[in-house]
């Protein structure tokens, strides 16, 4: 009679079944590729169904944390996670962790996928292409092309600066984006509030430029997109009852980034 395999045996099986994960998602915002929660868990639930093993994630302990001044929350969750084998009745247990971060209510739902997605990555050793410590040599030279295309004050146009009046802005950064396929620009505007507004007019973005450069006040017009991203509507110099103020509003678009 044939002894049933251990489950040990059969996650091991599991680990030399599986390959490389495709990075067939895409984050348009950040600009990088990574391998999708569906790719992973599709890839080892048919090779532990196979076996008669399941996974069963629990959420043992919850915090939140506010992060930043935009209003963020990182939600931390303690889980456990068990493979269960249906033939022999072992099981194996694992304490992980789950993080998320997020403006409303799926803090908690993006700390489950991402806690499951990398514990399949880590427990199976799956190869994904990504090193957090690798600074590849395109990744340093768009670097580089960045940090001379973004503008920023100098050192002497930030001493000349005033106490801001109220409801204005300082222009801290103008970061100049563009689209893998080169068809779509824009750029993230970086106020002295340190919230980083996208502006994809044209015009706002030359005169966002132009004022990043002297030591004047900006009233910023800005809502948010479906994507919970801030959006710039309306850029103009701050001016006094005396002054005439210099002007640049994008059409207000329904779509979101």
């Amino acid at each position: 009679m044939e002894h049933a395999k251990s489950l040990i045996t059969k996650l091991a099986e599991v680990m030399a079944a599986v390959e490389r994960i495709p990075k067939r998602g895409h984050n348009d915002f950040h600009n990088y590729d990574y391998a999708t929660e569906a790719d992973i868990a599709a890839t080892v639930r048919a090779e532990l169904a196979k076996r008669s093993v399941m996974l069963i994630p629990a959420i043992v302990g919850e915090s939140r944390h506010p992060v930043g001044e935009k209003g963020s929350v990182l939600t931390v969750l303690e889980m456990e996670m068990e493979f269960l084998d249906g033939e022999t009745l072992q099981s194996i247990k694992k304490p992980w962790r789950g993080y998320g971060t997020d403006k409303e209510d799926k803090g908690g739902y993006k700390a489950i996928t991402g806690g499951e997605k990398y514990f399949l990555l880590k427990t199976f050793l799956m190869p994904t292409g990504d090193d957090p410590e690798q600074t590849t040599s395109d990744e340093r030279a768009a670097k580089r092309q960045q940090d001379k295309t973004t503008v920023k004050p100098d050192r002497a146009t930030k001493n000349a600066r005033g106490p801001l009046p109220d409801g204005a802005h300082y222009i801290e950064k103008v970061i100049p984006k563009q689209s893998v396929d080169g068809k779509q620009e824009w750029a993230e505007i970086v106020l002295s509030t340190g919230e980083t507004v996208i502006a994809r007019e044209p015009g706002c973005i030359t005169l966002a430029v132009a004022l990043a450069q002297e030591p004047t006040p900006v009233i910023v017009a800005m809502r948010r997109n479906g994507k919970g991203n801030l959006e710039l509507d309306e850029l103009a110099r701050w001016k006094s009852d005396s002054e005439t103020p210099l002007a640049a509003s994008a059409p207000v678009a329904t779509g979101a980034f």
